[in-house]
């Protein structure tokens, strides 16, 4: 995936979650406040620590 594609999906996801989080915090909900910070967090570090799948079939010579 190009780095621009990576770095304007990582910035949707950082404000949804952000804007999720707000959200519920202005309701008073103390954990789903946690927890929508942790996998928003989590979701972008994962783009960005696993390899991208590429579709080219393995070498068939053996």
């Amino acid at each position: 995936m190009p780095f621009y594609v990576k770095f304007l999906a990582s910035l949707l996801m950082l404000s949804i979650a952000a804007l999720t989080a707000m959200y519920e915090h202005s309701k008073g909900l103390v954990w789903p406040t946690y927890l929508t910070i942790f996998f928003g967090a989590f979701l972008v570090f994962s783009i960005w620590i696993f390899p991208d799948v590429n579709g080219a079939k393995p070498d068939e010579t053996s």
